[in-house]
C-alpha cells in the first residue's frame, strides 16, 4: 500500500499509530475476555493457564508491533486507550475469579488488578528489550507460577 493511500484514511502518522494502538489494545482485551469466558467456573490453575496463554499469544503474535506500541503509547496520548482496555480486562478477570471453583476472594477487582499487573509487567519487560528467545520461551511457565502463587496466597478459602 502506498503512503498516499494510507493518508486517505489517516491525516498523519500519529493518527495511524493511534489507530494501530487501538486495534492492538482491542485484540489484547478480546483474547483475555475469551480466555476468561472459557475459564468461568474453573479452578485457579485453569484460569491462570488460560489468561497467561491469551496474554502471551496476543503479545507475541506480532512482537514488533507490541514493542513499537509500548514505545509510542505515551507519545500518542494513548493512556486513555490503555486505561479503558485495562479496565475491561480487570472486569473480565474479576468475574472469572468470582466464579472460580476452588477459591474465594474478598475483593475480586483488587485481586484482578494485581494479578494482571503481575503478568503484564514481565511481558512488557521482556518484549521491550532484546530478550533472548529462551527467555521468551520460558515466559509462559514463569508467569503461570507467578500468577497461581499470587492467587493462592490471597484467596480467603481453599
Amino acid at each position: 500500500m502506498s503512503v498516499g493511500t494510507l493518508y486517505q484514511y489517516f491525516p498523519n502518522k500519529q493518527a495511524l499509530l493511534y489507530a494501530l494502538l487501538q486495534r492492538h489494545a482491542d485484540s489484547v482485551v478480546a483474547e483475555v475476555e475469551d480466555a476468561c469466558n472459557s475459564a468461568s467456573g474453573a479452578s485457579l490453575d485453569v484460569i491462570v493457564d488460560k489468561v497467561v496463554d491469551a496474554l502471551i499469544r496476543v503479545k507475541t503474535e506480532r512482537v514488533d508491533e507490541s514493542k513499537l506500541l509500548y514505545v509510542v503509547a505515551e507519545d500518542l496520548g494513548g493512556s486513555e486507550i490503555l486505561a479503558k482496555s485495562s479496565l475491561r480486562m480487570r472486569s473480565a478477570v474479576a468475574g472469572t475469579l468470582a466464579a472460580a471453583s476452588d477459591a474465594h476472594f474478598d475483593d475480586h477487582a483488587l485481586v484482578a488488578f494485581f494479578f494482571l499487573s503481575a503478568l503484564v509487567g514481565p511481558i512488557r519487560n521482556v518484549l521491550e528489550r532484546e530478550s533472548p528467545s529462551q527467555l521468551i520461551a520460558d515466559l509462559p511457565q514463569q508467569l503461570q507460577v507467578l500468577g497461581l502463587a499470587y492467587l493462592q496466597a490471597v484467596r480467603t478459602c481453599p
